[in-house]
């Protein structure tokens, strides 16, 4: 068993190391946008920008079920600290001998589904819950998502139509069990539309934690209304109800190039 001072350090260190990890890359990324400002740099500065697969520091997660143990999510278990696999080790109840660090890349779907109830369910009544194919990737996508709105901290999500963005929302709000409702956004959606859409959640946080999913943010044109509600949490110059947690997707950048611009425009 490693010393109790030792992993106390461990932890306090990986997650420390996480927080680095993303608050340090976005300020990179940002300076890296800064120094390119003519049109013949937006392809440098679009690749510039945050990768999923950029990331891979381990992330040690304190399970929801029961607070006293901890899981630890990462892609490559060979970056796992030895420290981390002796105190996981320590939480198996019976033979330990054959215990060996999860392989989240090999885990059958409903092995995952377990890990997942581990992290996010907050009772440990059996849910009946739809089906859905989860992946060792969107496990971690979810616990990530998850630390951020148990810190009251906006999500968006980037990713192409169509490749699960909402379902994978929707399923851990079910997990969690908090109500959830979703707004589809389009260029032809009215302000009024959303206005009474924070209305009808408003009053429902009344009742208990719900979260509130925006999809397709970057094809609205009220982008100030939600830059209120996303960034700063703000409904119709007040604070929106603690209860309330943000999530919102869009698609990836596209440069468009001078003649997609002009296709279809000719002098007559």
């Amino acid at each position: 068993m490693v010393k109790e001072t030792n992993i106390r350090k461990l932890i306090l260190k990986t997650l420390m190391d996480g927080s680095k990890d993303f608050a340090t890359r976005s300020i990179k990324t940002r300076e890296a946008q800064l120094e390119s400002t003519n049109t013949e740099d937006e392809n440098a500065r679009l690749g510039t920008i945050v990768q999923w697969d950029d990331s891979d520091q381990p992330i040690v997660f304190f399970n929801s079920q029961t607070p006293n143990t901890i899981s630890a999510l990462y892609r490559d278990r060979t970056k796992v600290h030895e420290n981390v696999k002796t105190l996981l080790k320590s939480q198996v109840i019976g033979n330990r001998t054959k215990w060996e660090l999860d392989d989240y890349n090999s885990m059958s779907t409903d092995a995952l589904l377990v890990k997942l109830e581990y992290l996010a369910q907050r009772s440990t009544e059996k849910l009946n819950l739809p089906e859905y194919a989860l992946s060792g990737d969107n496990l971690i996508k979810m616990a990530l998502i998850l630390l951020r709105a148990r810190a009251n901290i906006p999500v968006i999500i980037c990713g192409e139509a169509g490749c699960g963005k909402t379902s994978l929302i929707a399923y851990l709000a079910l997990m969690v069990e908090v109500q959830f409702q979703s707004l589809n956004l389009h260029a032809g959606i009215y302000e009024k539309t959303i206005m009474m859409f924070m209305d009808d959640s408003q009053k429902k946080a009344e009742k208990g934690e719900i979260w509130l999913f925006f999809d397709g943010i970057n094809t609205c044109n009220y982008i100030g209304l939600l830059a209120d509600l996303i960034s700063y949490q703000m409904f119709n110059g007040k604070l929106m109800h603690p209860n309330i947690r943000l999530f919102s997707a869009c698609n990836p950048y596209r440069l468009r190039t001078k003649s997609q611009s002009e296709a279809g425009l000719t002098n007559r």
